[in-house]
């Protein structure tokens, strides 16, 4: 996410040097115009005028991103957390950039939750802790992003890998149901 905010970032910077470039390229024309003995010669030059088409097609495509950028109906962006203090802090941070920037929000899973059944039964002192930990993040998370939160997924035995895992994972995001 930061590499995006700050390409965003770049291409508020860019877009303003586009206008600039533009204004500047359309007052050198007119003054060349302004300056010629054959009026209608330079004024069908400057219509074919390779480097403003390449200014004004660079600012068309500019402005073509950000309109799907900015469209919910194609665009949102989802964050991944997990029930620790640097990461809820770090998504929350960035929620608000990509806000500054006018593009959805799609919402926010959090990641790697111990599951209650874990911690029931043969548990270590470690494990317990854990998870008591992980709680005091939930309230966090319930308090700052609740509305956000599209699916809390459950920390699996073993690392995500292969068709298998990843279909535990999915079904872990569809299947997840809010609690209060």
């Amino acid at each position: 996410v930061a590499n995006a905010v700050r390409l965003l970032g770049l291409s508020k910077i860019y877009e303003l040097w586009l206008t600039r470039m533009i204004k500047s390229r359309e007052e050198a024309l007119s003054l060349r115009v302004k300056l010629s003995f054959r009026k209608d010669k330079v004024m069908e030059e400057i219509k074919k005028d390779p480097m403003m088409a390449d200014l004004l097609n660079m600012r068309k495509r500019m402005q073509e991103a950000k309109k799907v950028l900015n469209n919910p109906d194609v665009t949102a962006f989802f964050f991944v957390t997990i029930p620790l203090a640097l990461p809820i802090a770090v998504v929350k941070r960035f929620i608000n950039m990509v806000k500054g920037f006018d593009i959805p929000i799609g919402g926010v899973f959090v990641n790697m939750v111990i599951p209650e059944d874990v911690v029931k039964g043969k548990a270590t002192e470690y494990m317990i802790n854990k998870y008591k930990e992980q709680q005091d993040y939930l309230s966090i998370i319930k308090r700052d992003l609740w509305p956000l939160v599209r699916a809390v997924i459950p920390l699996f035995p073993t690392e995500i890998v292969g068709i298998d895992m990843i279909a535990k994972v999915a079904d872990a995001m569809v299947n997840w149901k809010p609690q209060s």
